[in-house]
């Protein structure tokens, strides 16, 4: 038997290069499955924080500016959203019209209003730190109908 037919046929330590093979590769997967569900889970406070949101804009019909500012506190305190990147602004329609506008110049129309609600997230993998990757921005937009 020449030594190389010894070398294939000794099985000795293969097990140990398969695990070397393979597990880096299935702790990476299992890490970033991990980051995914964090991510989706991040993405999916700010859908609530928004449902919260419609439900303030239609049991309330805010009309002001200060009843707006109302809601964007009700947002930051529900998800953590800094005040300054929650939207909340009033949209109008007239009459049978496909776009929504900024402002109510309806004339004899009659004017739908709306509130039209913005705000966004940044989420920031661990791995960011290490320069592999970027931050993900998470945003979410709605806008309901209060007249």
């Amino acid at each position: 038997m020449t030594i190389l037919q010894r070398l294939f046929a000794d099985k000795l330590g293969t097990m140990a290069v398969e695990t070397a093979l393979v597990a880096p590769v299935l702790i990476l997967l299992g890490i970033g499955g991990f980051q995914v569900g964090d991510m989706v889970s991040q993405q999916h406070n700010l859908e609530s924080a928004a449902a919260l949101a419609e439900q303030i804009a239609l049991a309330s019909k805010p009309d002001s500016q200060a009843k707006l500012d109302m809601m964007k506190a009700a947002i930051h305190g529900s998800t953590g959203v800094p005040v300054a990147d929650i939207g909340a602004t009033f949209m109008y329609r007239c009459g049978t019209a496909a776009t929504l506008q900024n402002n109510n110049s309806c004339g004899a129309e009659p004017a739908w209003m709306f509130v039209r609600i913005t705000f966004s997230d940044t989420y920031s993998p661990p791995w960011t730190a290490l320069g592999v990757g970027s931050n993900v921005e998470l945003e979410v937009d709605r806008t309901v109908q209060i007249s």
